[in-house]
């Protein structure tokens, strides 16, 4: 599902399947327990990730806009999207009107999360079966984000179970993402 609105696209469920991937993140930018993003904007603590499937990598989704995405063989996955909302301006109020609790969206609300206005969603993946995702939509600066960490259901896990665990799991990888204060043009 996807929501556009003034410029700025929001992509609710862009899994890391969807997009071409990018060269392999330089060693500078990535350790064991930190990524930062190629312009400096974010650094984040990784997330615990499973086994030896597990990926990381950085998708350009536009011209204005990239991301980190990450998951594992047992269905974990987690990214960050981050778009150039300079141009557009668009609000938060705006990049989400079309956002409507149906279908595959389960819940949206808005909430503050320290000093920034957030909005929530958890919602079921209409491209992969049995996976739950919870994405946080803010603005920051001249930036558009959506963070989001998805789950997959274990052997008949009700879905309630998976949107509080998606939940828990976007809690702790937004607890890890750290963005670079940015200066306010004149």
């Amino acid at each position: 599902m996807k929501a556009r609105a003034g410029g700025v696209v929001v992509a609710l469920l862009c899994l890391p399947g969807a997009l071409p991937a990018a060269p392999p993140i330089p060693a500078e930018r990535l350790t064991k327990e930190t990524y930062i993003s190629p312009d400096g904007a974010f650094t984040l603590a990784l997330p615990p990730l499973a086994g030896p499937g597990s990926k990381i990598e950085e998708r350009r989704v536009g011209p204005a806009a990239y991301g980190v995405f990450l998951d594992d063989e047992t269905g974990v996955v987690y990214y960050v999207l981050r778009s150039d909302n300079s141009a557009a301006k668009a609000t938060l109020e705006q990049m989400t009107s079309g956002i409507r609790t149906e279908g595959p969206v389960r819940e949206k609300k808005r909430i503050r999360n320290g000093g920034r206005e957030e909005v929530r969603i958890a919602a079921i993946s209409e491209t992969q079966a049995g996976l739950v995702v919870a994405t946080s939509l803010f603005l920051q600066g001249a930036a558009a984000y959506e963070v989001t960490a998805g789950v997959t259901a274990r052997h008949g896990e009700p879905e309630p179970e998976l949107i509080e665990r998606a939940g828990k799991n976007l809690e702790a990888f937004l607890k890890g993402l750290k963005i670079k204060e940015q200066e306010t043009p004149p």
